[in-house]
């Protein structure tokens, strides 16, 4: 698997880079789940299909932040340093990631499509039904070719369902809220993932894991998991014992594992949350070794 290359960009950049012809997936893209799977994998089959390389473009932070929403922070379901895991993993080959600041949004849809769609050397742009660009998001899919001016095609991905609901950001968030991980993981296509750090393990071979605080978290409780440490998975029961976004207060959550692994401290390390537990207290070997089918 070739790693995603990333370039960070502003619209005060002087220096675009300028890579191979692309076709390029446009979104913000939090969860990259089957929704926004769709829009990519369809980009990169176009990209191949026409002998280029393949593209996806996404902003940070979150608009809500920018635009006086009252935000002064968002916790995202996929942080940028895993959305560059999970699209290296899609085989594209460039991420930009576009600093949505209030130029930015004050930009006309002419001059968003000028900066960076042409200016990228885009020969293609794939996008979902709802997308919007250009000041107050004025910009349609529908009017893209206008703005095109014959310098690159589109595709306008459609709604993608699931259960006769359309999967979102926003219903994933609310059901991650409510730690319906299996339904979380249902929209996504994947185990939930958090990404941080472990010290550990204690006398009663429990680890300590600190997580970025990037990410949203699940409420307090105890769910089944898998733990990456140093490459090697360990199945875990993985106990939240409040809510909350790190930036708001200090969070560490324990996991009691089972198998034998040397721990360095602050070693880094990624929870796959696969279930949460119907009890209260069901972090025990018994516990655990029942969920992983290992009795």
């Amino acid at each position: 698997m070739t790693a995603v290359e990333t370039f960070y960009l502003t619209y005060q950049s002087a220096d675009f880079p300028v890579p191979d012809p692309n076709v390029m997936a446009v979104g913000f893209f939090d969860g990259v789940h089957k929704g926004h799977q769709k829009v990519i994998e369809t980009a990169v089959s176009e990209a191949e299909r026409t002998g280029v390389s393949s593209s996806v473009m996404t902003f940070d932070p979150h608009p809500s932040v920018v635009l006086g929403k009252g935000r002064p922070h968002v916790s995202y379901i996929t942080p940028v340093q895993e959305k560059e895991r999970i699209l290296s993993g899609m085989g594209v080959d460039y991420l930009f990631v576009v600093t949505f600041d209030k130029e930015l949004a004050a930009l006309s849809p002419q001059d968003f499509v000028e900066h960076f769609f042409v200016s990228l050397r885009v020969t293609h742009v794939v996008a979902g039904f709802d997308f919007t660009f250009g000041h107050k998001g004025k910009g349609t899919m529908k009017d893209l070719p206008h703005y095109a001016k014959g310098r690159f095609t589109q595709t306008t991905v459609a709604k993608v369902e699931k259960d006769t609901e359309k999967v979102s950001s926003t219903r994933i968030r609310k059901l991650l809220e409510t730690g319906n991980i299996t339904a979380v993981n249902h929209l996504l296509g994947r185990p939930f993932s958090v990404e941080g750090e472990v010290d550990g393990p204690d006398s009663s071979r429990k680890i300590r894991f600190f997580p970025s605080d990037e990410y949203l978290f699940p409420p307090a409780g105890v769910y089944y998991s898998k733990i990456f440490i140093q490459g090697k998975p360990l199945s875990a029961a993985v106990t939240i014992s409040e809510r909350g976004s790190g930036r708001e207060h200090h969070v560490c959550w324990t996991a009691a594992f089972l198998g034998e692994l040397p721990i360095e401290p602050k070693a880094a390390a990624c929870i796959q949350f696969l279930s949460r537990a119907e009890g209260p207290d069901e972090d025990g070997e018994e516990d655990i070794q029942r969920f992983f089918g290992l009795e």
